[in-house]
């Protein structure tokens, strides 16, 4: 907390962090991630790691709770939560390749000039490239990141996309009403 407070004053834009756990329903996480988090959201989207945690449960399971995790957290925090993930824990741990292209991607690749994607996805945010480098006044190795210059944009769910182009249509209806007026 007294991090998250410094930062702050800092003006260090801050993020909060969870670690997702398959043997825990999502929205419990959920829920418990935005109360430890309390009223200060920071300025970055929330992260959801998703590396590991399975802990015995099906592939299928997972996913759900994943699934129902990153949407409760979205309803909480008001925006979408970041995805931190590797493409080997990304594949090796879900069934919902499709849905990847919902979020942005933080990806974990050390020494890798650009991350590999997980199944599904298009693009990444955020490159996590090394775990050991070094700054100044912090004792130990920090983690290196880099941004892509193109962020992504998340894809509308399905449903939106149909709401999308009927407000298109209608715009062009009023749009061709106006000129021929």
């Amino acid at each position: 907390k007294r991090n998250w407070v410094e930062s702050k004053k800092a003006e260090v834009e801050r993020g909060a962090y969870m670690f997702f756990r398959g043997n825990v329903g999502g929205a419990a996480q959920a829920h418990f991630f935005s109360d430890y988090v309390g009223a200060d959201r920071g300025e970055l989207a929330p992260a959801v790691d998703v590396e590991a945690g399975a802990s015995g449960v099906s592939k299928a399971t997972f996913t759900a709770r994943l699934l129902d995790c990153l949407q409760t957290v979205a309803q909480l925090f008001g925006r979408p939560p970041v995805i931190y993930t590797s493409q080997n824990a990304w594949n090796t741990l879900t069934t919902m390749p499709a849905q990847i292209a919902n979020y942005d991607l933080w990806l974990a690749a050390p020494d890798a000039e650009v991350p590999p994607l997980p199944a599904g996805a298009a693009t990444w945010w955020l490159h996590q490239w090394s775990w050991t480098e070094s700054i100044d006044g912090i004792s130990g190795d920090v983690d290196a990141n880099r941004e892509n210059a193109v962020t992504p944009t998340p894809t509308p769910p399905d449903d939106s996309a149909a709401i999308l182009a009927e407000l298109d249509k209608i715009m062009d209806y009023f749009a061709k009403r106006e000129s021929d007026g």
